[in-house]
Protein backbone atom coordinates (compact mmCIF):
# COMPACT_ATOMS: atom_id res chain seq x y z
CA UNK A 1 0.00 0.00 0.00
CA UNK A 2 2.80 2.62 0.88
CA UNK A 3 4.61 1.86 -2.76
CA UNK A 4 1.17 2.25 -4.27
CA UNK A 5 0.78 5.44 -2.69
CA UNK A 6 4.71 6.67 -3.09
CA UNK A 7 4.36 5.22 -7.12
CA UNK A 8 0.71 7.49 -7.29
CA UNK A 9 2.58 10.63 -5.61
CA UNK A 10 5.90 10.14 -7.42
CA UNK A 11 3.49 10.33 -11.25
CA UNK A 12 1.43 13.22 -10.02
CA UNK A 13 4.95 15.39 -9.17
CA UNK A 14 6.42 14.19 -12.31
CA UNK A 15 3.42 15.27 -14.16
CA UNK A 16 3.83 18.65 -12.13
CA UNK A 17 6.56 19.04 -12.84
CA UNK A 18 6.37 18.68 -16.39
CA UNK A 19 3.50 21.46 -16.59
CA UNK A 20 5.90 23.85 -15.03
CA UNK A 21 8.45 22.90 -17.65
CA UNK A 22 5.67 23.53 -20.34
CA UNK A 23 5.00 26.82 -18.89
CA UNK A 24 8.43 27.80 -19.01
CA UNK A 25 9.28 27.08 -22.21
CA UNK A 26 6.10 28.94 -23.64
CA UNK A 27 7.57 31.72 -21.66
CA UNK A 28 10.84 31.19 -22.79
CA UNK A 29 9.41 30.70 -26.48
CA UNK A 30 6.99 33.72 -26.54
CA UNK A 31 10.06 35.94 -25.04
CA UNK A 32 12.11 34.94 -28.33
CA UNK A 33 9.99 35.66 -30.35
CA UNK A 34 8.84 38.57 -29.10
CA UNK A 35 12.85 40.14 -28.94
CA UNK A 36 13.15 39.34 -32.29
CA UNK A 37 9.74 41.14 -33.42
CA UNK A 38 11.05 44.16 -31.32
CA UNK A 39 14.38 44.16 -33.29
CA UNK A 40 12.22 44.09 -36.76
CA UNK A 41 10.19 46.91 -35.39
CA UNK A 42 13.40 48.66 -34.23
CA UNK A 43 14.43 48.72 -37.47
CA UNK A 44 11.64 50.46 -39.12
CA UNK A 45 11.01 54.26 -39.41
CA UNK A 46 9.00 55.07 -37.76
CA UNK A 47 8.82 52.57 -35.44
CA UNK A 48 4.76 51.08 -35.67
CA UNK A 49 2.99 51.68 -32.65
CA UNK A 50 2.99 48.03 -31.76
CA UNK A 51 6.53 48.46 -30.60
CA UNK A 52 5.53 49.52 -27.40
CA UNK A 53 3.31 46.64 -26.52
CA UNK A 54 5.74 44.52 -27.51
CA UNK A 55 8.42 45.90 -25.49
CA UNK A 56 5.73 45.91 -22.75
CA UNK A 57 4.84 42.24 -23.16
CA UNK A 58 8.25 41.06 -23.49
CA UNK A 59 8.76 43.18 -19.50
CA UNK A 60 5.79 41.01 -18.49
CA UNK A 61 7.21 37.74 -19.21
CA UNK A 62 10.44 38.35 -17.77
CA UNK A 63 9.22 39.71 -14.45
CA UNK A 64 6.87 36.80 -14.71
CA UNK A 65 9.88 34.28 -15.18
CA UNK A 66 12.22 35.41 -12.96
CA UNK A 67 9.78 36.44 -10.36
CA UNK A 68 7.89 33.44 -9.76
CA UNK A 69 8.70 30.15 -12.17
CA UNK A 70 12.51 30.18 -12.32
CA UNK A 71 15.50 31.45 -10.61
CA UNK A 72 16.82 33.92 -13.01
CA UNK A 73 20.21 33.68 -12.36
CA UNK A 74 21.86 30.01 -12.72
CA UNK A 75 24.52 29.26 -10.27
CA UNK A 76 23.66 31.42 -7.46
CA UNK A 77 21.83 28.67 -6.17
CA UNK A 78 21.14 28.89 -2.45
CA UNK A 79 21.06 32.54 -2.62
CA UNK A 80 18.25 32.77 -4.25
CA UNK A 81 14.89 31.61 -2.92
CA UNK A 82 13.07 28.48 -4.55
CA UNK A 83 10.39 29.81 -7.60
CA UNK A 84 8.00 27.30 -8.68
CA UNK A 85 10.11 25.15 -10.80
CA UNK A 86 12.39 24.59 -7.76
CA UNK A 87 9.74 23.51 -5.53
CA UNK A 88 7.88 21.10 -7.86
CA UNK A 89 11.16 19.38 -8.95
CA UNK A 90 11.95 19.64 -4.59
CA UNK A 91 9.10 17.82 -4.04
CA UNK A 92 9.41 15.41 -6.62
CA UNK A 93 12.45 14.47 -5.12
CA UNK A 94 11.65 13.46 -1.88
CA UNK A 95 8.58 11.51 -2.99
CA UNK A 96 11.05 9.40 -4.65
CA UNK A 97 12.92 8.39 -2.10
CA UNK A 98 13.09 5.46 0.45
CA UNK A 99 9.68 3.24 -0.09
CA UNK A 100 7.10 5.25 2.04
CA UNK A 101 3.71 6.93 1.42
CA UNK A 102 3.55 10.73 1.04
CA UNK A 103 3.73 12.34 4.39
CA UNK A 104 0.63 14.50 5.50
CA UNK A 105 3.46 17.21 5.10
CA UNK A 106 3.92 16.05 1.56
CA UNK A 107 0.91 15.73 0.36
CA UNK A 108 -0.72 18.89 1.45
CA UNK A 109 2.61 21.09 -0.43
CA UNK A 110 1.24 18.86 -3.55
CA UNK A 111 -1.83 20.61 -3.36
CA UNK A 112 -0.78 23.87 -2.41
CA UNK A 113 2.07 23.67 -5.61
CA UNK A 114 -0.97 22.14 -7.52
CA UNK A 115 -3.09 24.87 -7.29
CA UNK A 116 0.05 27.66 -7.88
CA UNK A 117 1.17 25.72 -10.97
CA UNK A 118 -2.51 26.15 -12.41
CA UNK A 119 -2.34 29.66 -11.10
CA UNK A 120 0.97 29.88 -13.50
CA UNK A 121 -0.90 28.32 -16.34
CA UNK A 122 -3.40 30.69 -16.07
CA UNK A 123 -1.51 33.86 -16.49
CA UNK A 124 0.38 32.47 -19.15
CA UNK A 125 -2.63 32.03 -20.90
CA UNK A 126 -3.94 35.39 -19.75
CA UNK A 127 -0.58 36.83 -21.72
CA UNK A 128 -1.15 34.91 -24.69
CA UNK A 129 -5.36 35.45 -24.74
CA UNK A 130 -4.39 39.42 -24.20
CA UNK A 131 -1.18 40.95 -24.78
CA UNK A 132 0.43 38.20 -27.22
CA UNK A 133 -3.72 38.71 -29.26
CA UNK A 134 -3.59 42.33 -28.72
CA UNK A 135 0.38 42.56 -30.95
CA UNK A 136 -0.70 39.92 -33.58
CA UNK A 137 -4.40 42.08 -34.24
CA UNK A 138 -1.84 45.26 -34.33
CA UNK A 139 0.18 42.97 -37.15
CA UNK A 140 -3.14 42.25 -38.66
CA UNK A 141 -1.22 41.81 -41.76
CA UNK A 142 1.18 39.43 -40.77
CA UNK A 143 1.03 37.96 -37.07
CA UNK A 144 4.21 37.00 -35.65
CA UNK A 145 3.85 35.42 -32.45
CA UNK A 146 2.88 31.85 -32.60
CA UNK A 147 1.85 30.07 -29.13
CA UNK A 148 -0.63 27.95 -28.05
CA UNK A 149 -2.57 28.13 -24.98
CA UNK A 150 -1.76 25.28 -22.30
CA UNK A 151 -4.22 22.74 -21.56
Amino acid sequence: ADMDAQTQASFASLALVAKVNDVISRVDSMSEQLTALDAQLAAQLPAPAVRSQVKQAIETLKKFRDEELARPLPGLGYRQYPRLREDVQSLAGYLGRGVRAPNDGEVARMKDLTALVDQAVAKVNGIIARDIAAINEGMKSSPRVAVDLIK
